[in-house]
């Protein structure tokens, strides 16, 4: 059954129902004891369950979360672990980015 932000708010501690609800398209939500409400993207790999955390609410929202698991959907044709390895890749390579320009700005500064 799909499932609304307005069912995602009402949501209390404790939490004792089902811990984990189905949405559509493979979005899953996972809720804690304690109400922590996760989204994950679930689907079959190799013939074995998968699951991807795609981030908590209400930092992202669930239209968001929707629009991520299309995405991953649409990219089927890259195996899901691949495109995941290469979003690490991507991220670390701007992380190291970042920090190289901040590390170069500090230099300047100091020589300034």
């Amino acid at each position: 059954m799909a499932f609304s932000d307005t069912k995602l708010r009402k949501i209390k501690a404790p939490y004792n129902e089902e811990a984990e609800l189905a949405d559509r398209d493979g979005l899953s939500v996972r809720v804690s004891p304690k109400t922590l409400i996760t989204f994950n993207y679930r689907f079959r790999w190799k013939g074995k369950q998968q699951r991807i955390k795609l981030g908590r609410y209400p930092r992202l929202k669930l239209i968001d979360a929707r629009k991520k698991v299309n995405k991953y959907r649409q990219n089927c044709g890259l195996k899901h672990k691949h495109y995941i390895n290469l979003l690490f890749i991507n991220m670390s390579h701007l992380i190291k980015t970042l920090i190289l320009k901040d590390i170069e700005g500090y230099r300047l500064e100091r020589l300034l």
